[in-house]
């Protein structure tokens, strides 16, 4: 009997020190990889596959003053814009993933001398069209689920989804190189979010605050400042000069190198001429919201 306590007893010693040398290891571990720091983006990065992803967005620049300018006279307003985007996504393979653009809508109001000025939504051209992209030798490639010829227009927002799988804003912004807890770099202005259409310069400076848990997937939170001035594109119009000051937080997901959340704040003066020859200057605060939800197989 004396000797089944003392082999018992050595036994749950030998228990709690395997428990306790495997909890010192999973510790000593994340402390090398934090070390190490975290690789944040990759050439066309994507989750496993099967997962299916939803992404939604928001965009709002809403009753700020207003100026327009035509023939030497000037009226005064308030314009009022919004976007908003939904698309899902599945991840079929490596190389291939299906999209499907389920909402992406530009609505904007203008208001001079209290009479309202409305103009009809933009609709993305691609809206409710399934898509198949295919990765090959020259990148992402699109066709249309339903058959026919991809439009010019279309063509234009294919082309940006392209460049979003093969994660060339993730790799502008946070290179393929690790990042740590408290790194601090600068990014080339153009890859702030939003202006894929504009040529702009300036700052846009990021840091890497903190990691924390979002949806049950840990991340990479990075904070940015950004400071920019330059030009955009902007359909019906001959285009906008810009200056624009944010803030910008992210939630990045380490594991699936998807940002699952993303908040920007700030304020942006807008000053352009309109087809119709009359110019136009609005400024004001505006925000921009974008989530994400990864449905893992």
């Amino acid at each position: 009997m004396k000797r089944e306590r003392v082999v018992g007893g050595m036994m749950a010693m030998a228990l709690i020190f395997n428990l306790s040398s495997c909890g010192e290891r999973e510790e000593i571990e994340k402390e090398e990889e934090e070390a190490r720091g975290y690789a944040l983006a990759r050439p066309n990065a994507l989750p496993p596959a099967g997962t299916k992803v939803a992404v939604s967005g928001m965009f709002d620049f809403s009753d700020v003053p207003l100026v327009l300018r035509k023939d030497g006279k000037s009226l005064v307003g308030t314009r009022w814009s919004a976007t908003e985007k939904m698309l899902s996504y599945e991840v079929v393979s490596p190389t291939q993933v299906k999209i499907l653009v389920v909402k992406d809508v530009d609505t904007q109001k203008i208001v001079v001398g209290g009479v309202p000025r409305s103009q009809p939504p933009k609709t993305s051209p691609i809206t409710g069209q399934a898509l198949t992209f295919v990765l090959g030798d020259d990148g992402w490639t699109a066709t249309l689920d339903g058959g026919g010829e991809l439009s010019e227009e279309q063509m234009e927002e294919v082309t940006n989804l392209a460049d979003k799988l093969q994660s060339a804003e993730p790799i502008g912004v946070y290179g393929t190189a690790p990042r740590k807890v408290g790194d601090k770099w600068e990014v080339d202005p153009n890859n702030v979010p939003g202006m894929e259409d504009s040529e702009v310069t300036g700052v846009f400076k990021l840091s890497f605050d903190r990691l924390e848990a979002l949806d049950g997937h840990q991340c990479a939170v990075t904070i940015g400042t950004i400071n920019i001035s330059g030009s955009k594109k902007d359909k019906g119009s001959k285009g906008f000069e810009l200056q624009m000051t944010a803030t910008v937080t992210t939630y990045r997901s380490i594991d699936y190198l998807e940002d699952l959340k993303r908040s920007i704040t700030g304020h942006m003066t807008l000053s352009g001429m309109g087809e119709d020859g009359v110019h136009m200057t609005v400024r004001g605060p505006f925000s921009m919201e974008q989530r994400a939800e990864l449905l893992l197989p």
